[in-house]
Protein backbone atom coordinates (compact mmCIF):
# COMPACT_ATOMS: atom_id res chain seq x y z
CA UNK A 1 0.00 0.00 0.00
CA UNK A 2 1.68 3.22 -1.52
CA UNK A 3 1.66 5.99 1.13
CA UNK A 4 0.08 9.41 0.54
CA UNK A 5 3.50 11.10 -0.01
CA UNK A 6 5.08 8.55 -2.23
CA UNK A 7 2.02 8.87 -4.16
CA UNK A 8 2.39 12.47 -4.40
CA UNK A 9 5.73 11.91 -5.54
CA UNK A 10 4.79 9.66 -8.26
CA UNK A 11 2.59 11.84 -9.28
CA UNK A 12 5.19 14.88 -9.32
CA UNK A 13 7.58 12.46 -11.26
CA UNK A 14 4.85 11.63 -14.00
CA UNK A 15 3.86 15.28 -14.66
CA UNK A 16 7.73 16.09 -14.92
CA UNK A 17 7.93 13.47 -17.60
CA UNK A 18 5.10 14.51 -19.79
CA UNK A 19 5.87 18.14 -19.06
CA UNK A 20 9.99 17.45 -20.60
CA UNK A 21 8.26 14.96 -23.28
CA UNK A 22 6.45 17.86 -24.47
CA UNK A 23 9.07 20.56 -23.98
CA UNK A 24 11.38 18.53 -26.21
CA UNK A 25 9.04 18.27 -29.48
CA UNK A 26 9.98 20.18 -32.27
CA UNK A 27 7.98 22.88 -33.16
CA UNK A 28 8.16 21.27 -36.85
CA UNK A 29 6.75 18.05 -36.08
CA UNK A 30 3.93 20.82 -35.05
CA UNK A 31 3.55 23.37 -37.84
CA UNK A 32 3.97 23.67 -41.52
CA UNK A 33 4.69 26.95 -42.45
CA UNK A 34 4.58 27.58 -46.09
CA UNK A 35 6.52 29.31 -48.29
CA UNK A 36 9.80 28.90 -45.28
CA UNK A 37 11.78 31.52 -47.25
CA UNK A 38 10.82 34.77 -50.06
CA UNK A 39 13.33 35.86 -52.26
CA UNK A 40 11.82 39.28 -53.49
CA UNK A 41 12.78 42.41 -55.61
CA UNK A 42 10.97 45.66 -56.35
CA UNK A 43 11.61 48.89 -57.48
CA UNK A 44 12.28 51.66 -55.52
CA UNK A 45 9.61 53.66 -53.49
CA UNK A 46 6.75 50.52 -54.11
CA UNK A 47 5.26 48.66 -52.33
CA UNK A 48 4.15 44.09 -53.04
CA UNK A 49 1.64 42.51 -51.06
CA UNK A 50 3.04 39.07 -50.20
CA UNK A 51 1.57 36.35 -47.58
CA UNK A 52 2.38 32.86 -45.92
CA UNK A 53 0.38 30.27 -43.99
CA UNK A 54 1.02 28.62 -40.11
CA UNK A 55 -0.76 25.08 -40.53
CA UNK A 56 -1.24 23.13 -37.05
CA UNK A 57 -0.38 19.82 -37.68
CA UNK A 58 -0.55 18.17 -34.01
CA UNK A 59 -3.73 17.11 -31.86
CA UNK A 60 -3.51 20.53 -29.83
CA UNK A 61 -4.24 24.09 -30.28
CA UNK A 62 -1.06 26.11 -30.57
CA UNK A 63 -0.81 29.28 -29.62
CA UNK A 64 2.04 31.31 -31.66
CA UNK A 65 3.36 34.44 -31.48
CA UNK A 66 5.35 36.93 -34.62
CA UNK A 67 8.45 39.39 -34.71
CA UNK A 68 10.68 40.31 -37.53
CA UNK A 69 14.38 40.55 -36.85
CA UNK A 70 16.37 42.87 -39.19
CA UNK A 71 19.89 42.83 -40.82
CA UNK A 72 20.05 46.66 -40.50
CA UNK A 73 18.16 49.65 -41.28
CA UNK A 74 14.40 50.83 -40.64
CA UNK A 75 11.98 48.63 -40.55
CA UNK A 76 9.99 47.67 -44.28
CA UNK A 77 7.67 44.27 -43.43
CA UNK A 78 4.11 44.98 -42.04
CA UNK A 79 2.17 42.07 -40.91
CA UNK A 80 -1.75 41.66 -40.68
CA UNK A 81 -1.30 39.75 -37.74
CA UNK A 82 1.75 39.12 -34.55
CA UNK A 83 0.06 36.32 -32.64
CA UNK A 84 -2.93 34.15 -32.27
CA UNK A 85 -3.98 30.33 -31.81
CA UNK A 86 -4.67 27.77 -34.54
CA UNK A 87 -6.81 24.82 -33.72
CA UNK A 88 -5.66 21.52 -34.85
CA UNK A 89 -5.39 20.42 -38.68
CA UNK A 90 -6.67 24.32 -39.44
CA UNK A 91 -4.55 26.70 -41.35
CA UNK A 92 -3.79 30.64 -40.80
CA UNK A 93 -2.78 32.97 -42.99
CA UNK A 94 -0.59 36.01 -42.51
CA UNK A 95 -0.59 38.74 -44.81
CA UNK A 96 2.71 41.04 -45.34
CA UNK A 97 3.06 44.10 -47.30
CA UNK A 98 6.64 44.46 -48.32
CA UNK A 99 7.37 48.34 -48.67
CA UNK A 100 10.58 49.60 -50.61
CA UNK A 101 9.47 53.65 -49.62
CA UNK A 102 12.08 53.98 -47.20
CA UNK A 103 14.96 51.92 -48.61
CA UNK A 104 17.79 53.11 -51.19
CA UNK A 105 18.61 50.54 -53.99
CA UNK A 106 20.61 47.69 -52.44
CA UNK A 107 20.17 44.10 -50.78
CA UNK A 108 18.31 43.34 -47.56
CA UNK A 109 18.03 40.73 -45.44
CA UNK A 110 15.38 39.77 -42.41
CA UNK A 111 14.25 37.08 -40.51
CA UNK A 112 10.53 36.66 -39.84
CA UNK A 113 10.40 34.10 -36.37
CA UNK A 114 7.59 32.17 -35.56
CA UNK A 115 7.09 31.52 -31.81
CA UNK A 116 5.17 28.47 -30.40
CA UNK A 117 6.17 26.11 -27.79
CA UNK A 118 8.83 27.81 -26.43
CA UNK A 119 10.87 27.42 -29.63
CA UNK A 120 11.08 29.37 -32.84
CA UNK A 121 11.44 28.78 -36.63
CA UNK A 122 13.19 31.87 -38.96
CA UNK A 123 12.05 32.72 -42.06
CA UNK A 124 13.94 34.31 -44.07
CA UNK A 125 13.30 36.81 -46.38
CA UNK A 126 16.07 38.79 -48.70
CA UNK A 127 15.15 41.96 -50.43
CA UNK A 128 16.46 43.18 -53.41
CA UNK A 129 15.55 47.09 -54.31
CA UNK A 130 16.17 48.17 -58.05
CA UNK A 131 15.94 51.70 -59.70
CA UNK A 132 14.76 50.34 -62.51
CA UNK A 133 12.09 47.42 -62.98
CA UNK A 134 12.75 46.50 -66.18
CA UNK A 135 15.52 45.39 -67.94
CA UNK A 136 15.79 45.64 -72.49
CA UNK A 137 18.36 43.10 -73.90
CA UNK A 138 19.83 45.23 -75.95
CA UNK A 139 19.85 48.01 -74.73
CA UNK A 140 20.94 50.15 -78.13
CA UNK A 141 19.61 49.16 -81.59
CA UNK A 142 22.41 50.30 -84.02
CA UNK A 143 22.67 49.42 -88.10
CA UNK A 144 24.54 50.26 -91.23
CA UNK A 145 22.48 49.65 -94.45
CA UNK A 146 22.14 50.84 -97.27
CA UNK A 147 18.94 53.07 -99.10
CA UNK A 148 16.14 51.41 -100.35
CA UNK A 149 16.59 48.07 -97.81
CA UNK A 150 14.87 46.15 -94.78
CA UNK A 151 15.63 44.80 -91.80
CA UNK A 152 13.75 43.59 -89.00
CA UNK A 153 14.79 42.29 -85.65
CA UNK A 154 13.64 42.27 -81.86
CA UNK A 155 14.37 43.15 -78.43
CA UNK A 156 12.94 41.81 -75.24
CA UNK A 157 11.97 44.25 -72.12
CA UNK A 158 11.78 41.83 -68.93
CA UNK A 159 10.17 42.61 -65.49
CA UNK A 160 12.85 41.96 -62.97
CA UNK A 161 10.85 42.42 -60.01
CA UNK A 162 8.33 40.18 -58.05
CA UNK A 163 5.62 42.44 -59.02
CA UNK A 164 3.32 43.10 -61.96
CA UNK A 165 2.63 46.43 -64.17
CA UNK A 166 1.49 47.45 -67.95
CA UNK A 167 3.74 49.79 -69.86
CA UNK A 168 3.71 51.82 -72.98
CA UNK A 169 6.14 52.88 -75.50
CA UNK A 170 6.64 55.86 -78.11
CA UNK A 171 8.88 56.46 -81.12
CA UNK A 172 10.53 60.01 -80.75
CA UNK A 173 11.70 61.04 -84.48
CA UNK A 174 14.04 64.38 -83.94
CA UNK A 175 14.02 64.33 -87.98
CA UNK A 176 10.44 63.64 -88.49
CA UNK A 177 11.65 60.71 -90.85
CA UNK A 178 9.66 57.63 -89.93
CA UNK A 179 12.01 54.59 -90.61
CA UNK A 180 11.33 52.68 -87.85
CA UNK A 181 8.43 50.43 -86.55
CA UNK A 182 7.31 47.96 -83.53
CA UNK A 183 4.64 45.52 -83.35
CA UNK A 184 3.51 46.17 -79.88
CA UNK A 185 3.20 49.86 -78.14
CA UNK A 186 1.72 48.57 -74.54
CA UNK A 187 1.46 45.71 -72.75
CA UNK A 188 1.38 43.89 -69.10
CA UNK A 189 4.06 42.95 -67.28
CA UNK A 190 3.73 39.63 -64.80
CA UNK A 191 6.50 39.34 -62.06
CA UNK A 192 9.97 38.05 -63.58
CA UNK A 193 8.51 38.07 -67.29
CA UNK A 194 9.88 38.67 -70.46
CA UNK A 195 8.18 40.28 -73.92
CA UNK A 196 9.73 40.32 -77.42
CA UNK A 197 9.15 43.29 -79.05
CA UNK A 198 9.69 42.60 -83.26
CA UNK A 199 10.92 45.74 -85.00
CA UNK A 200 11.16 46.44 -88.68
CA UNK A 201 13.60 49.28 -90.12
CA UNK A 202 12.70 50.45 -93.70
CA UNK A 203 15.14 52.71 -95.59
CA UNK A 204 12.71 53.13 -98.59
CA UNK A 205 13.25 57.13 -99.83
CA UNK A 206 15.89 57.52 -97.15
CA UNK A 207 18.64 59.29 -98.34
CA UNK A 208 21.83 58.65 -97.00
CA UNK A 209 23.43 60.00 -94.06
CA UNK A 210 23.24 59.28 -90.16
CA UNK A 211 20.01 59.01 -88.16
CA UNK A 212 18.57 58.39 -84.66
CA UNK A 213 15.47 58.21 -82.93
CA UNK A 214 14.33 56.45 -79.76
CA UNK A 215 11.82 54.26 -78.06
CA UNK A 216 10.39 55.19 -74.78
CA UNK A 217 9.02 53.04 -72.87
CA UNK A 218 6.76 54.31 -69.65
CA UNK A 219 5.79 52.51 -66.95
CA UNK A 220 4.59 53.01 -63.22
CA UNK A 221 5.48 56.55 -63.56
CA UNK A 222 9.04 55.71 -64.71
CA UNK A 223 10.49 56.45 -68.34
CA UNK A 224 13.66 54.50 -70.24
CA UNK A 225 14.62 55.27 -73.52
CA UNK A 226 16.28 52.95 -76.05
CA UNK A 227 18.68 54.60 -78.47
CA UNK A 228 18.42 53.57 -82.13
CA UNK A 229 21.15 54.61 -83.98
CA UNK A 230 20.77 54.28 -88.20
CA UNK A 231 23.87 55.12 -90.54
CA UNK A 232 22.26 54.77 -94.32
CA UNK A 233 24.69 54.65 -96.94
CA UNK A 234 24.42 55.04 -100.86
CA UNK A 235 24.09 51.74 -102.54
CA UNK A 236 27.04 52.25 -104.95
CA UNK A 237 29.59 53.27 -102.10
CA UNK A 238 32.01 50.65 -101.62
CA UNK A 239 33.19 51.53 -98.13
CA UNK A 240 33.31 49.16 -95.17
CA UNK A 241 30.17 49.98 -93.43
CA UNK A 242 31.07 48.19 -89.86
CA UNK A 243 32.19 51.04 -87.83
CA UNK A 244 32.66 49.81 -84.38
CA UNK A 245 32.23 52.05 -81.04
CA UNK A 246 33.44 51.80 -77.60
CA UNK A 247 30.73 50.38 -76.22
CA UNK A 248 29.16 47.67 -72.94
CA UNK A 249 26.36 46.01 -74.07
CA UNK A 250 23.36 44.65 -72.44
CA UNK A 251 24.89 41.25 -70.15
CA UNK A 252 22.19 38.59 -70.81
CA UNK A 253 20.50 36.87 -69.79
CA UNK A 254 19.85 39.66 -66.53
CA UNK A 255 19.03 38.50 -63.91
CA UNK A 256 20.80 35.55 -63.81
CA UNK A 257 21.95 32.35 -61.65
CA UNK A 258 24.71 31.75 -61.97
CA UNK A 259 26.02 32.55 -65.53
CA UNK A 260 25.69 35.51 -67.80
CA UNK A 261 27.28 36.86 -71.04
CA UNK A 262 28.31 40.53 -71.00
CA UNK A 263 29.14 41.88 -74.89
CA UNK A 264 30.86 44.77 -75.59
CA UNK A 265 32.59 46.05 -78.88
CA UNK A 266 35.91 48.36 -79.21
CA UNK A 267 36.52 50.92 -81.79
CA UNK A 268 40.32 50.69 -82.28
CA UNK A 269 42.66 48.14 -80.61
CA UNK A 270 43.35 49.22 -76.92
CA UNK A 271 44.07 47.19 -73.32
CA UNK A 272 40.83 46.48 -72.04
CA UNK A 273 39.45 45.56 -69.03
CA UNK A 274 36.54 44.12 -67.41
CA UNK A 275 35.74 44.11 -63.70
CA UNK A 276 32.99 43.06 -61.23
CA UNK A 277 31.90 45.26 -58.54
CA UNK A 278 29.41 44.60 -56.04
CA UNK A 279 26.94 47.70 -54.30
CA UNK A 280 29.53 48.63 -51.69
CA UNK A 281 32.12 49.26 -54.90
CA UNK A 282 34.25 46.46 -53.68
CA UNK A 283 36.07 44.73 -56.46
CA UNK A 284 34.25 41.13 -56.68
CA UNK A 285 36.61 39.55 -59.87
CA UNK A 286 38.20 40.71 -62.87
CA UNK A 287 37.03 38.91 -66.26
CA UNK A 288 39.27 40.53 -68.62
CA UNK A 289 42.87 42.15 -69.17
CA UNK A 290 44.29 41.94 -72.07
CA UNK A 291 44.94 43.89 -75.49
CA UNK A 292 42.04 43.34 -77.89
CA UNK A 293 41.68 44.14 -81.45
CA UNK A 294 38.86 46.40 -82.79
CA UNK A 295 35.45 44.80 -82.67
CA UNK A 296 32.73 43.00 -80.78
CA UNK A 297 33.70 40.70 -77.77
CA UNK A 298 32.10 38.98 -75.10
CA UNK A 299 32.71 37.49 -71.45
CA UNK A 300 31.11 35.06 -69.16
CA UNK A 301 30.41 35.63 -65.75
CA UNK A 302 30.14 32.65 -63.62
CA UNK A 303 28.88 34.28 -60.87
CA UNK A 304 32.19 33.63 -58.63
CA UNK A 305 34.93 36.50 -57.07
CA UNK A 306 38.35 36.50 -57.44
CA UNK A 307 38.74 32.99 -55.17
CA UNK A 308 35.96 30.50 -56.69
CA UNK A 309 33.83 31.43 -54.40
CA UNK A 310 29.70 31.77 -55.55
CA UNK A 311 28.94 35.69 -54.49
CA UNK A 312 25.57 36.19 -52.69
CA UNK A 313 21.88 37.35 -54.67
CA UNK A 314 22.35 41.22 -54.86
CA UNK A 315 22.99 44.23 -57.31
CA UNK A 316 26.59 44.25 -59.26
CA UNK A 317 28.20 45.95 -61.60
CA UNK A 318 30.56 45.71 -64.67
CA UNK A 319 33.10 48.05 -65.61
CA UNK A 320 34.59 48.45 -68.75
CA UNK A 321 37.70 50.23 -69.20
CA UNK A 322 39.01 51.10 -72.62
CA UNK A 323 42.22 52.85 -72.56
CA UNK A 324 41.25 56.05 -70.48
CA UNK A 325 37.64 55.67 -71.10
CA UNK A 326 34.98 53.85 -68.47
CA UNK A 327 31.56 52.76 -69.09
CA UNK A 328 29.40 51.08 -65.98
CA UNK A 329 26.34 48.78 -66.44
CA UNK A 330 24.43 47.38 -63.45
CA UNK A 331 23.29 43.60 -63.16
CA UNK A 332 21.45 41.66 -60.64
CA UNK A 333 22.69 37.83 -59.33
CA UNK A 334 18.96 36.28 -58.71
CA UNK A 335 18.77 32.96 -56.61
Amino acid sequence: MLRKGSFILIILVIFTISLVAFESINLRDIVEINPDSFDLTILQGESINRDFTITNISTGTVTYNIDVNYDSGSSWIDLSNMAGSILPNSTKGIAMQISGASLSEGTYGANIEVTANSETISIPLNLVIVDEAIIINPTIISYETTTNSQINGEFTIENITSGTFTYTMNINYPDNLEWFDIDNYEGYLDNFETETIDYEINTTNIPYGNYECSIDLSYLGNEISIPVELIVASANSDDDLIIYKNELLANYPNPFNPTTTINYSIANESNVSIDIYNSKGQLIKTLVNEFLEAGVHSAVWNGTDNNGKIVSSGIYFTKLSIGNEIKTQKMIMQK
